[in-house]
Parts: C-alpha cells; structure tokens; sequence
C-alpha cells in the first residue's frame, strides 16, 4: 500500500557517502558520476513530471559510468542508483515499480560484502515499506527487522537525519506488530508532538512525514472509538486525506451532514462510495434523496456483493417511504444477489437483509411473520460467525447491526405476550445468547493464539496510509478479509451460543437463584427475569432514559462526594419496577446478565425494599448464560493462594497514566495473608511477568490476589493493561498464563473497558478467562486504595470461614455498609463477582494449605491440648481478625 513519499536527502550526502568510499573526485569518470548522480536526485524530487523524467535520464548516465568506477565502488555505486531511481517511481505514484525496483536493489546489494550498509539500506527499507503491501514487507523482512530496531541504525541516521523521522514511524509500525502498543502509542505521541511544531513544519519534506504520523494516531484513536481524541489528528490534516474517517466520525455522532458531504466528496472520485452517501441520508430520514444515492450506487456496483447491499439500502429507504411493496421487491432483489455460501460478507449481508423483512412484516402487522424474519437474520449471523472462526477474536463485533436490531425486533414481537417456559418471552432471552460475549465465549471454549488477537489491529493499521479511494477500497477489503484469513486451519468450529435447551438446563442448575437480564433496544429497553417458573419480559421504557438512569447511578458511586441516595432510588424504579422487584425478591441469588451500554449498572447498589440488594442477596455477573455454562463446566481446583502485592511499577508508566502510588497494597497484601496461611507472596520488584507466570505454573494456586494498577482499554481489548514491576502486561500476555480457579484483580477499573454493542465489556477479564480461570472478582470503576484493603481483608477472611465468592463479596458489603467511614456505596459496591458462585478449597496439602479447609482436624488437636487452651487461643485469633481493621 502506498504511503507519503520519503523527503530526498540533500545531493551532498550522496557525495559525502561516495567520497568516504574512497572514490577520487579528480577522476574524469568519478567526477562525471558525481555530478550526473546528484542532478538526478535533485531532479528526480521535482513536482514537475517532465523534470523528474528529466532525473531519470540523469541517474542513467550515471548508472552508464559505473564500469568505469574503481571495482570495489561498482556495488556500492550500483545500489545508490537503484535505490534513487527506485524513490522517483514512488513520486510518480508508480508503487508497484517502486516495489519492484526496490526490492532488485536490495537483493544485489545483500550478494556483495560492504554494500547492503549505511543510510541507503535504511533508504530502501523505507521505500519498500511505502510500495509493498504491509503483510508482504513485514513478512519478508527476515534480519532486517533487528536491524531497523537496533543501534546501528540510529548511528546511520546520524549521518542522514532526513531519514530519522520515517525510520522513527517504521519503529511504531514493528512495536505495533509484535505487540508492544505502549511503547508505539508513546513514540508516536512525542513524534506528533514534535513535528506539530513552527521550525519542524518549515522543515523541507517532514510536512509528509507529518501527516503520516498524524493519520496513524487517528486511526489508532478511532480503533478505541475516542472520536474526540481522533479528531484532533484528523483536524491537522488536509480534509481531502481524512475523508473516510471524518465520514466515520460523523456516522458514529449523528452528524449526518457531514456524513453525506464527506461521502459526496468520495464518491465523485469513485462511485462506489455513494453507498455511504446513501447510509448518511437514509439515518437523517432523508429517504427519497436515501433512494436516489443507492440507486447510484446500484449503477456503480462492480460485483454482486455490492449489488446486494445498494438493493438493500434501497429497500430500507422505501421502508422509510412507506412504500412496503417497493421495499419488499428491493429487498428480495438483494437476497437473489446473494451466495451466502460464497463469502462471510454475503452471509452478513444476507443477515442484515432478513432483519429488514422482519421490520417489513411489524409495519404489515404480521407478528409471527416478522419473528420468523429475525430469526432467520441470527441464522444467517451464525454463518457469518462460523466464516470467521478463529480470524475476529471480538466475537464478530463487524455483524451487532444487523443482530442487534434482530434481537430488538423480537423483543417488540413478545414484549406483552405470556411469561410461562417456552414463551416468547423465553425465546426473545434465547435470542440474546446468539451476540452477547461471543467473543469472549469463544475465548473461554477455544482460546485464540496471541498472534490472532492482534491481526484485526494490524490490518486497521494500514487503513492509516489510504491516500486514494482505491487504496481505501483495497485496505477494507484487507480488513475484511482478516476476518477469513486462516479459517481452514482452525480445527474446532466456532463456540455455539446457548439455545433453548441449554437456558432451561441453565435455569433449573441455577434454581432457586434468579436471572436479571437486559437488553437495550434501538428505541426500549427491556428486562427479562427468568426462573424455573418462567420468563417475565418487561418493557422498562425509552432507551434515552435508561442510558440517563445508568449514567447517572454509576457517576453518583463513582464519586464519593456525591449524593448518591436519590440517583440510586430512581435507577431502582427504572430497572427494577414491580413487577421485577416482586420476581427478585423471593430469590436467594441473582445472577445479573446485562446488556453492553448497563454493564458497569452498579446493581448491588440498587435499593430492593429498602436495602442494597448487594448487600441482602449473592450476585454473580455474567457476560451471558452461554459464557456462565461454558465456565461453569470448568473444574473447580484445589490449591494455594498467591498474592501480588507491592509492585514497583515504574515512574514514567505511573505518569503516563497519571496513577497514584500504591499506597496501600502492602497492608492489603499482609490482610490477605493472614486470612490465607502458607500464601505464596510475589512482591515489590519481583513482582514480573515472568516471576508471576514461574509461580503459576510450579504452584498452580487455585486463587491469586493481584494488587496493583490497571489501565483498561477504551475500545481494544487486547491493549488493556495491567502494571507489574517488568512494565504493563496487555491481555494477550495475560492470556497465556495458566490461571485455574479464582483471580482476584483488586485494582481500579479491572472489569472495564469499552461496551460494545453485543458483545459487552471486552477488556482486562478476556485475559483470565483465555487463560483458564473459572470467575475473577473485579472492580467497576476506579476504587479507593484504604477502604479497598479493608473491603479485600473482610472478603478474603469470609472465604476462609468457608463462605462462597458471592457470599463472601455479600459480607464484606455488609461490614463496611456499616462502618461510618464507608458507608457511601463508592466504598463497597465496586468489587463484582464475574463468573460462576463457589467455595475456595485449598489444596490438602503443600504451601498455602488454609486451617479453614480442615477446621476438623484444627478442633480435634486443640481438643487433645486441652479445652481451656483452645478456647485461649481461638479468643486471641478473634481479637486479630483481618476484617477487624476496617473503621
């Protein structure tokens, strides 16, 4: 794919690097190279095509020269022109040639010793950079790579400092590929930074470098969905780079104006893109001018793939125009353009399709014809899925419109219909299962190779350098077909969301526990409450006004000084109304299942007859039933504790991040301990990676305490990051770990990261569950270090007693509930159980060995040492309980 041509270095450098070689400048022949070369690199960096013609001409007579060159300089001769003429293509917009040219100059310059050196290797490794596509130049980069990370290359750029900025960028692009974002995100923010400045924008041909810099931060922002961050690159920019994802932007925003501008721009270069012109219309109720642009795009479809998706915009915007005749005959004209057979995109195309014949059957008045309709839609996403096995790690997040909407019709469909088993309500539950945490259940049942998680990223990365419509064109269908890419060698097929069967099994394994699931529609947000005894599906009201009660529940418990008794009342009565309320209260459990947009609902907070409902019943969160059944067929192990604590994370990461000190993790770590005698302790600077990963596999503790920092990633699920002494460990490092049983993150936000539309809350969690954990305990929103400690040391102490995970969490609610100190819910609500309930044994025997576990044989030998001296000793244990330190 092209990228922004290399600024040429100044004519002298070729003389400078030439007359180190040892080359006699008195030489006619020498001296007449000399001088063709330098012309024809100063030439060749016209913008007038004639005078880079002209530069061309100019490096032949020197090539012409070289057998007159002293033997030992021929080589070196040879590759400088190859190299040259190799750059003027690249600004001739001739990539390929480029590419070709290029890739033969570094070939002959690796056979000779001497030659494949110094400032041109890095030049040629650039340019190829520029012409290839980027999975063909990083795949055949062989040694090359360590080459342009390591020293030597910093000291050439020394003596050639044009070439430092594009070496720098390249740099991200490898830090980027092997998986350190960190480090590339850093580099590249200081480099933005740098090259925004006065003297650098004067600079003679960094300004291309600029933009290059600028466009991967915006996409790298717009990959995390922080538009506002992406705008800023995109706004330093030339509009006519930035089209696309200022289009993007604009969709995401509501901003159809821009939308439709930025679309029309496109399209007059290529016709194709009237599709998009088409969708900014359509969303703005515009739908006979809707019309008009797929009709457009109709004529400019190049295969059937395109085809299909114009006749479908074209039935959607006569749906808008209640012309349900003309929509019905546009939609069966895409379905006859479509193979679902042929491709993923035909059978999400096929999918999206079916979805809008089930909104034409609701606009009919056909109930039973429109469910029908829906469900052939989450058919046809199951397709899609399985095409895509093993290729998205983010559960097909690429197919949630057409599935949302799917699910959404077939809430409206039951929403007032009967509540028994088997219902249409308990269908409407069903249908869920098919989106939510499908990435992450297919973690939990076949967990990806890190290299995998990566690859979507990598191909976004290259959507950073379209320049043109047709290497946009070309970079998404790339990213599409990242999708497919490796499916055949995937053994096992894609992991099954729960059906019918599978929830009742669920439901009766649960009883008497309760489900409270949500769902947030287009338009109504619902919720199901399911038993044994039946689904309830209650429509909960408009969409707006949950989104505004979450909002402001979560922002009144994530800031202690708020007022949080009047948010939290009136989120109860929105999310848990009558007849809710009446479902839950009888029910000893609740295991939470909730929609993407409510995943952080503080429902332990909620009020339920006048208490936290936290604090009067165990819950347990799922991201779905699917994935709460695929964990809970993993074993339940016996072991030891290991605790992470202390960790010395380092100060530029800590700034970076703007992280408080840990202030509190060593007593956290010592309560903890004393609730769990024999704990392994991973502390202070040995708290790395590679010792955490030692410990987990020669122990194979069935519980581990983290103490420390995390960042959650906004979007990226894979860039989630947790502080250890070795520097930020992301989820896919996490995810190779061999965790088993608990894994306790006390650390701030741990269970956060972006909600997305049916998948949920992808983020720090994927990387225990991957590795194997059966439940993590994790924080909603950035928790206090003191009264974590004290909430950490009441849970841990609940456990060893004997109490399950979800009673433990209940208890420890309960005991700072009641302290003045704590009494705010910012204190204790933000700690929840993600998987499913059970009780922590440790192992029989070997370190970490808990008294609790055997609290028979403990009786027994005090009993044998005399009662008095028992009931001595079991007052002292008392007086120092760990939970007795909270206020």
């Amino acid at each position: 794919m092209r990228r922004e041509p290399w600024p040429p270095a100044r004519a002298g450098l070729a003389l400078l690097l030439l007359g180190a070689g040892g080359l006699v400048a008195q030489d006619d022949a020498v001296a007449g190279f000399e001088r063709a070369f330098r012309d024809g690199v100063r030439l060749g960096a016209a913008a007038d095509p004639t005078e880079r013609a002209r530069g061309l001409s100019l490096l032949d007579a020197a090539a012409d020269r070289i057998p007159e060159l002293p033997p030992a300089r021929r080589g070196q001769a040879a590759f400088f022109v190859a190299v040259r003429r190799a750059e003027i293509q690249l600004r001739a917009d001739q990539p390929a040639a480029c590419a070709a040219m290029a890739a033969a100059a570094r070939a002959a310059a690796r056979r000779e010793a001497d030659v494949y050196r110094g400032p041109y290797r890095i030049l040629v490794l650039v340019l190829l950079w520029q012409s290839l596509p980027a999975q063909e130049f990083f795949a055949g980069l062989g040694e090359d790579e360590a080459y342009l990370l390591g020293p030597e290359a910093d000291g050439e750029v020394a003596h050639a400092p044009s070439l430092r900025v594009p070496l720098a960028i390249l740099r991200c692009d490898l830090l980027f590929r092997a998986g350190q974002e960190l480090a590339a995100l850093r580099r590249l923010q200081q480099l933005g930074a740098e090259l925004d400045g006065v003297a650098a924008r004067a600079e003679s041909g960094l300004d291309a470098w600029r933009r290059v810099c600028f466009q991967r931060l915006a996409w790298h922002a717009l990959e995390r969905r922080d538009y506002a961050a992406a705008q800023v690159w995109l706004d330093a920019l030339p509009a006519e780079q930035t089209r696309y994802p200022r289009a993007l932007i604009a969709n995401q925003r509501g901003d159809h104006a821009t939308a439709e501008r930025e679309g029309l721009a496109l399209a007059s270069a290529d016709k194709a893109f009237w599709q998009l012109v088409g969708d900014a219309r359509e969303q703005a109720g515009r739908y006979g001018e809707a019309s008009a642009a797929y009709e457009s795009a109709l004529g400019a479809a190049a295969d059937r793939e395109a085809r299909a998706a114009a006749w479908n915009g074209l039935g959607d915007a006569r749906l808008g125009l209640r012309d349900l005749d003309g929509a019905e005959a546009a939609f069966r004209q895409a379905l006859a353009e479509l193979d679902t057979e042929a491709s993923l995109q035909m059978a999400a195309e096929a999918a999206e399709t079916w979805k809008d014949l089930g909104r034409l059957a609701e606009a009919r008045g056909r109930a039973d014809e429109a469910a029908a309709a829906y469900w052939r839609a989450l058919e046809h996403v199951e397709t899609a899925r399985e095409r895509s096995r093993g290729a998205d790690p983010f559960g097909g997040a690429f197919l949630e419109p057409g599935f949302l909407a799917a699910v959404d019709g077939l809430c409206r469909v039951a929403a007032g219909r009967s509540s028994g088993p088997g219902s249409a309500a308990q269908d409407a539950l069903v249908a869920t299962e098919r989106g939510r945490a499908r990435g992450l259940l297919d973690f939990v049942v076949a967990p990806p190779q890190v290299t995998q998680l990566a690859e979507l990223r990598r191909r976004t990365h290259a959507l950073a350098a379209s320049t043109s419509p047709q290497a946009l064109r070309d970079a998404l269908r790339g990213l599409a077909g990242a999708r497919v890419a490796g499916t055949a060698a995937q053994p096992a097929p894609a992991a099954r969301p729960a059906d019918r069967g599978e929830v009742a099994r669920v439901l009766q394994e649960l009883h008497p526990a309760s489900v409270l699931a949500t769902w947030l529609g287009a338009d109504r947000a619902y919720a199901f409450v399911a038993d044994t005894g039946g689904t309830l599906l209650c429509d909960l009201g408009p969409r707006s006004e949950a989104v505004a009660r979450f909002g402001a529940a979560f922002a009144a418990l994530a800031d202690p000084a708020a007022g949080e008794a009047e948010a939290l009342a009136a989120a109860a009565r929105f999310f848990l109304p009558g007849e809710v309320a009446a479902r839950l209260r009888d029910a000893p459990a609740v295991v939470f299942v909730p929609d993407t947009a409510l995943a952080a609902l503080p429902l332990e907070a909620l009020p339920l007859a006048g208490e936290p409902l936290g604090a009067q019943r165990r819950v347990e969160r799922a991201p779905s039933l699917s994935v709460r059944s695929a964990l809970a067929r993993r074993p339940e192990p016996e072991g030891g504790a290991l605790i992470v604590d202390s960790v010395r994370i380092d100060a530029a990461d800590a700034a970076l991040f703007g992280l408080d000190a840990l202030a509190f993790s060593a007593r956290e770590g010592d309560l903890v301990a004393r609730a769990h005698p024999g704990a392994r302790r991973l502390r202070g600077a040995a708290a790395t990676l590679p010792g955490l990963a030692e410990l987990l596999r020669g122990t194979a503790p069935a519980l581990v305490h983290v103490s420390t920092h995390a960042v959650a990633s906004p979007y990226v699920p894979t860039a989630s990051l947790l502080l250890l002494a070795d520097g930020p460990a992301a989820m896919p490092a996490l995810a190779a770990l061999p965790w088993r049983g608990t894994v306790v993150l006390s650390a701030c936000a741990t269970a956060g990261g972006e909600a997305r539309g049916g998948e949920g809350v992808a983020g720090m969690l994927w990387g225990p569950f991957a590795g194997g954990a059966r439940r993590v305990v994790a924080s909603l929103w950035r928790v206090n270090q003191q009264a974590t400690s004290d909430f950490m040391a009441a849970y841990h102490h609940a456990l060893a007693e004997g109490a399950s995970h979800a009673e433990a969490l209940r208890r420890a609610r309960v005991r700072l509930h009641g302290s003045p100190q704590y009494r705010h819910p910012h204190y204790w609500a933000g700690f929840a159980l993600f998987g499913p309930d059970g009780a922590w044994t440790a192992a029989s025997s070997g370190t970490g060995a808990s008294l609790a576990k055997h609290a028979f044989w403990v009786w027994t030998c005090l009993g044998l040492a005399g009662v008095g001296g028992a009931a001595w000793l079991l007052a002292r244990g008392r007086r120092r309980d760990p939970a007795g330190t909270t206020p």
